[in-house]
């Protein structure tokens, strides 16, 4: 940094705001940028926790402006004290890098592909989650709030890099509905399972945005979410999907199984939340913000 004598330096995700907003502390850099995109610490307890938050707020003191990619993320930064009010914005509506809407939309051709290939009947109701499996992503809650439901014709794809081991517990947890549950590993074309489901789940403890919410939402899919900062920006309750209370199992499940038993409300919440997609998060959008503030800092 000191010999390229950088202008601005950027940093994304907490190890990269640690070391990069330090770093360009020290080798003098005059803009220093750090873009908050969720907590770890949300979901940590005791010293693990303290020690998480204080680190952000060490690295933020650190920063001359910063961003969430959400706003209930900024004010909840605020209101924990991680940063002042002054030094903190979002881009405009939100998300780390909007939606391309060219890549991400409704596609009957690998709809069909991807059903052929796990054989799921077209008049099945397809459940997505899409992301890093593991305990934060609610992914376990998931699978309790399937395994509940009484109908058969319904099935669940887990799309995504097992972080806890959660293939080998899927016997255990789902019994007979395991038949119904499809684990894929991490994929490079999520829009070929978005465009095969029919609903997208995130049941997760902690969120930044929640970015594959709004690429579903492109796709057409209504969404369940927990009710969390930054999926509070992700769907409209009621128009877009449902909310549920994070860790509640029983919410999840009525959540899920009002959308699997009423065809028409997928649908007309699908609609919704595509149009909300291309009203809001089209990427060029956040692009054309995020060079407007760069041409901004830059002229100070």
């Amino acid at each position: 940094m000191k010999r390229q004598q950088f202008f601005v330096v950027h940093t994304i995700t907490p190890k990269a705001g640690l070391i990069g907003m330090t770093a360009a502390f020290l080798a003098g850099v005059k803009i220093r940028v750090h873009t908050f995109t969720g907590q770890v610490w949300v979901t940590r307890r005791g010293a693990a926790s303290w020690v998480l938050k204080n680190i952000d707020r060490f690295f933020a003191l650190l920063t001359t402006h910063a961003y969430a990619d959400s706003a209930s993320q900024r004010e909840f930064l605020i209101i924990k004290k991680i940063i002042s009010r002054k030094k903190i914005k979002t881009m405009a509506h939100g998300s780390i890098s909007g939606v391309d809407l060219k890549r991400f939309k409704p596609d009957r051709i690998n709809r069909e592909k991807i059903r052929k290939a796990f054989a799921v009947e077209e008049d099945s109701v397809v459940i997505l989650f899409l992301g890093r499996m593991n305990v934060d992503k609610g992914v376990k809650d998931l699978i309790s709030a399937f395994v509940r439901m009484e109908t058969q014709t319904a099935h669940l794809f887990l799309v995504g890099p097992d972080e806890c081991g959660i293939k080998k517990q899927i016997p255990l947890m789902a019994g007979s509905s395991q038949l119904r549950i499809h684990i894929v590993d991490y994929t490079f074309e999520p829009e070929t399972y978005m465009a095969a489901a029919d609903i997208f789940c995130l049941p997760s403890y902690r969120e930044g945005f929640g970015s594959v919410i709004i690429e579903a939402a492109a796709c057409g899919l209504p969404s369940v979410a927990s009710r969390i900062y930054g999926l509070t920006d992700a769907v409209v309750h009621g128009v877009t999907g449902f909310f549920f209370p994070p860790g509640d199992i029983e919410s999840l499940h009525n959540a899920i199984v009002a959308l699997v038993k009423d065809p028409q409300l997928r649908v007309c919440m699908g609609k919704a939340a595509r149009n909300r997609a291309w009203d809001l998060f089209d990427q060029k959008r956040l692009t054309r913000s995020m060079v407007q503030e760069y041409l901004m800092l830059t002229q100070i």
